[in-house]
């Protein structure tokens, strides 16, 4: 027999297992009432043991991290307050935030308890670099007192600062290494707290050159012809007409039902970025976050994603694209039970083979083994998705 899962049959049945004392997987009863240190949670940082802070709660989402849509993403934040990266995905409302009580396991002892010592360094800095700019790139410090301030500092200096977790340092020469690092600071009192990343160094590129005889006629990029007559050669530095660089490192976790993509911010431009997402060459949404999730998609289907960046200049906006990427979403999975008991006259053993589709963008990804009474199997699911488009 098959089950379709819709949007409203997960939310009465999230419904029924909150009323019944359902506080996490394989933890009935669990007072919410409990608390934690953030020293406590912080050493449940592993795949295997993963606890995480959101508001001042703290959640078990050990056995969420095989289901959930994004992969393995959560690993990355075990044992921290990921707070601020969980609101900047899926928001305050909505599916993933209806699924926290499920996951829920007490309390963080105080608002206070994420300060100093529990601010994380920003990781996975990365440049992309132009003939005079470097586009940085990180993931933004978990734990803390909000807000976070990152302090941008080239070969040891600081160069500016930002709330964004992205940065463009401008003015360099070409052919020229330049290190660089971010700080971050939290808004503590009466003591902040710092956190600083791994040093990473980038090579700016050379500058175009060209050489002729007589007349040559020299075209850079998207620049206006460089016209060099009698013999000799012409350097030329001169900044593109589109200042605003592509979105880089783009890249796409699939699920059976949903595609969550990644990238790096473009550099450069004016004004604040949008970024605007492309599948199979039709827009499905925008953002000004560098990251978004594709949803509604058929199981084991290929799809071709670009993001396009567009900036606020006026009159007239530069424009920039990312590479295409394809991406082919997981194969749907088929669960078949068994169950036995007795009910009624008699007893006798029955099974029935349940095949959980994913509909309205819900991703109903695991089972618990099925009983029966009567002679039927009695089979439930329990899964959870973050919708941004469609």
């Amino acid at each position: 027999m098959k089950k379709t899962f819709t949007k409203r049959t997960l939310t009465f049945a999230l419904a029924a297992m909150t009323a019944a004392g359902f506080t996490g997987w394989g933890v009935f009863g669990a007072e919410a009432a409990t608390s934690y240190t953030a020293a406590q949670v912080a050493a449940h940082n592993t795949a295997a043991d993963c606890w995480l802070i959101i508001s001042n709660q703290v959640y078990d989402v050990t056995n969420f991290i095989p289901i959930h849509p994004g992969g393995n993403a959560i690993v990355a934040y075990c044992g921290t307050d990921a707070t601020a990266i969980f609101d900047s995905i899926h928001g305050t409302t909505g599916t993933a935030a209806s699924l926290l009580p499920t996951y829920l396991i007490g309390s963080l002892g105080s608002a206070t308890s994420t300060t100093s010592t529990v601010l994380t360094a920003p990781g996975n800095l990365l440049g992309t670099p132009s003939t005079s700019s470097v586009a940085l790139s990180w993931v933004g410090s978990a734990g803390g007192t909000a807000p976070i301030t990152y302090t941008v500092l080239k070969n040891g200096a600081s160069i500016g600062t930002t709330t964004a977790t992205t940065f463009a340092s401008t003015g360099l020469a070409t052919s020229t290494a330049y290190t660089f690092a971010v700080a971050a600071t939290d808004s503590a009192t009466p003591t902040s707290s710092t956190a600083t990343s791994s040093a990473i160094t980038v090579t700016t590129l050379a500058s175009a050159t060209a050489t002729g005889g007589g007349e040559n006629e020299n075209e850079l990029e998207n620049e206006t012809e460089i016209e060099n007559e009698g013999g000799g050669s012409t350097t030329s530095t001169t900044p593109t007409s589109s200042p605003l660089s592509a979105p880089a490192n783009f890249r796409g976790t699939p699920s059976t039902s949903s595609i969550t993509l990644i990238w790096i911010g473009s550099a450069g431009g004016s004004g604040p970025v949008t970024y605007t997402v492309l599948r199979n060459g039709t827009a499905v949404g925008t953002t000004t976050a560098t990251s978004f999730v594709s949803t509604g998609l058929s199981t084991s289907t290929a799809y071709t994603f670009v993001i396009k960046a567009t900036d606020s200049a006026t009159p007239t906006p530069h424009t920039a694209s990312s590479v295409q990427i394809t991406v082919t979403t997981l194969a749907g999975s088929t669960t078949t039970g068994g169950g036995s008991g007795s009910g009624g006259s008699g007893s006798g053993n029955g099974g029935e083979s349940e095949n959980e589709n994913e509909t309205e963008n819900e991703h109903v990804s695991t089972s618990t083994p099925p009983t029966s009474t009567g002679g039927h199997g009695d089979h439930s699911g329990h899964g959870s998705g973050q919708s941004h488009d469609d």
